[in-house]
């Protein structure tokens, strides 16, 4: 961990902001888990507009293992926790399955209908579904994240949040 982290401070003075970012990233995963290049792309908008601090916490949501995160921020748009499990659910046996073989936009598509049968504004199921696949409340877009990361990441995630939820 060590020689990761002077690795790290060498690279900060001899690298561009979007190399070291990008070098941070590799280090932090574990090698092959999910496409760096991704990772960089869906945060490059950021990198200008963010601190140091907080563009870590934004790459954050790729790193391996479960999220910390409070469960109220769950609840923060879905209030109800029966019906938050009832969506984590669904979206995961609907939506999430073939989430790589399919157009982003396809995908998005699906939870749009699928928060219509709900009976929940998009916006509302999307935010539910950021922070339980992300930890956060304000991430890179939702659905290229979920791409990203891949259905069994998405899957694990969304089945965490629905424990935290009971």
């Amino acid at each position: 961990y060590a020689e990761r982290v002077k690795h790290f401070v060498d690279l900060a003075s001899t690298s561009s902001f979007q190399q070291l970012v990008k070098r941070v990233i590799l280090l932090a995963c574990q090698p092959g888990s999910i496409g760096m290049d991704r990772v960089a792309g869906l945060i490059r908008e950021r990198m200008t507009r963010l601190t140091w601090d907080e563009l870590l916490k934004v790459a954050e949501c790729f790193l391996p293992g479960d999220l910390e995160y409070e469960t109220s921020l769950l609840l923060e748009r879905v209030k109800d926790r029966e019906k938050a499990v009832e969506v984590l659910r669904r979206v995961d046996e609907e939506v999430v399955r073939d989430l790589t073989s399919r157009p982003t936009d396809v995908t998005e598509q699906m939870a749009t209908e699928l928060a219509g049968k709900l009976g929940l504004s998009k916006g509302d199921m999307f935010m539910l579904l950021r922070v339980a696949v992300t930890g956060k409340t304000a991430t890179p877009p939702l659905f290229e994240t979920m791409e990203v990361l891949g259905p069994d990441v998405v899957s694990g995630r969304l089945r965490f949040a629905m424990r935290k939820l009971n």
